[in-house]
């Protein structure tokens, strides 16, 4: 097992470890990797940090190689680099299916309950109020894609949007006469579509209709209509869940599947 700092000389090694958008975080970052006893990328973590706090935005070990430290490896060199700063608070957010919480709490982290995490198949997006009444067969305009943008454009989004990792490729900005007004932010994890973000700075929901039609589109661009594919989605904005609850479909379609934890220490 080697410990590594992760820089561009060696990213490409590490890069599908990463969050998409590392690129576009404003906040210094550490990223550390980890290869295994014949040279091999097995793991990645990712933190931002300022002067009061640090953020783990994203650690992640293959799953044939969990269990055996490399994670542990990787979160003790994150303390090591920290320990001098005036970096006091250290801070994670994930969803609680067992070994996540076993990890942190192993590492000394007390758990808080944070955001609910909700799904939702591409079939049942389909069959949904949201589609039939604002998407299927309309002109309706399409929020752009954050890949699109152009490195002013992406920046820009980033000072909007804070240290969010999402995946530029599946995230949607909406924009009228050059502002922004509403945002979408997701990652893609094989077949799962993970919404971690949506912001609409005019309080109308139509511009969120926008952004959601821009990343239902790219999803059928991508594997059809027909794919097995999930969206899941959290946020602590109860109105907004109600909002998405109704156009979904409520108890037919929206489903919850556990409590995100904030783990800290």
């Amino acid at each position: 097992m080697q410990i590594t700092k992760i820089t561009t000389v060696n990213k490409k090694a590490f890069e599908s470890f990463l969050p998409k958008n590392d690129s576009l975080i404003i906040q210094p970052q550490i990223r550390i990797g980890v290869t295994d006893g014949k040279g091999n990328a097995v793991g990645a973590l990712c933190a931002v940090t300022d002067q009061f706090y640090t953020e783990i935005v994203s650690i992640y070990v293959l799953p044939d190689k969990r269990r055996q430290g490399y994670g542990r490896a990787m979160f003790d060199t994150l303390t090591g680099l920290i320990k001098d700063s005036r970096s006091e608070t250290l801070t994670a957010e994930f969803l609680d299916d067992g070994s996540n919480s076993y990890f942190f709490r192993t590492m000394g982290f007390e758990m808080f309950e944070s955001k609910i995490q909700y799904s939702f198949s591409l079939k049942e997006f389909l069959r949904s109020p949201l589609y039939k009444r604002f998407i299927k067969g309309k002109n309706i305009k399409e929020a752009t894609l954050i890949s699109d943008l152009d490195l002013i454009g992406r920046k820009k989004v980033s000072l909007e949007t804070g240290n969010l990792s999402y995946d530029p490729e599946w995230s949607t900005v909406y924009s009228k006469n050059g502002k922004y007004l509403s945002f979408l932010l997701a990652s893609r994890y094989d077949k799962d579509i993970c919404i971690v973000w949506m912001e609409n700075l005019e309080q109308n929901n139509v511009n969120l209709m926008y952004n959601i039609s821009g990343l239902f589109h790219q999803t059928v661009r991508t594997f059809g209509e027909d794919a097995d594919i999930t969206y899941r989605m959290t946020f602590n904005d109860d109105k907004l869940v109600a909002n998405m609850t109704a156009l979904i479909g409520g108890k037919y379609h929206l489903h919850k599947d556990g409590r995100l934890l904030t783990a800290v220490r």
